[in-house]
């Protein structure tokens, strides 16, 4: 069973990997999206956090999002090489945080980019939600039944370590598809629906 929970923990950190790299080549859509968060509706006296947040994030956003994409990088990082507890409580957290901004987005600034992938960012839906809720729930088996890092899953068993490893690229890229294409795919699909 672990090596299930490895590949699947294994394919979050890949995602984490991209979404990562592209945040810190292009952190214009990251940073958007981050504005984006600070609409409202605000708490009673939120108003004057939100408007310095939002000051903060007009001027520093860029970095901001690069800062994610480092943090991003360096956890699918941890992930792959080390697996363990610690790399799936780390994986869960991170993801759990997304869980809680996708949820936030869709509140306040539906229809806005999610900035998960630069310029290939869909706006944020059901998908999103999916994804960190799978990926959370992967990473807290991950805390019960520990994933084991790459070199330990190639290194036991090479053969069964590769299939694991390709199983795990194959569902990072579904879930890339199903953040990035699949929302495109729905919207055009209603679009159509209303013209008929």
């Amino acid at each position: 069973m672990s090596e299930w929970i490895t590949a699947l923990c294994d394919s979050a950190a890949l995602l984490l990997l991209g979404s990562g790299w592209t945040k810190l080549r292009r952190p214009g859509e990251t940073a958007a999206a981050l504005v984006a968060l600070t609409r409202s509706p605000t708490p009673p006296g939120g108003a004057p956090v939100r408007r310095w947040l939002a000051a903060r994030l007009h001027s520093e956003g860029r970095a901001v999002a690069r800062a994610v994409g480092l943090a991003e990088l360096s956890a699918a990082v941890v992930v792959l090489a080390t697996g363990g507890r610690f790399a799936a409580g780390l994986l869960a957290a991170l993801y759990l945080g997304f869980l809680l901004v996708a949820a936030r987005m869709r509140s306040v600034a539906a229809g806005t980019s999610c900035g998960c992938f630069g310029a290939a960012s869909a706006p944020v839906g059901r998908s999103h939600l999916v994804v960190c809720a799978s990926a959370v729930v992967t990473a807290g088996a991950g805390l019960v039944a520990p994933p084991a890092g790459v070199v330990d899953l190639v290194g036991a068993a090479p053969g069964t370590g590769a299939v694991l490893l390709a199983l795990a690229a194959v569902l990072a890229a579904l879930a890339y598809l199903s953040l990035t294409a699949l929302p495109a795919l729905g919207a055009g699909a209603v679009s159509r629906g209303a013209r008929s």
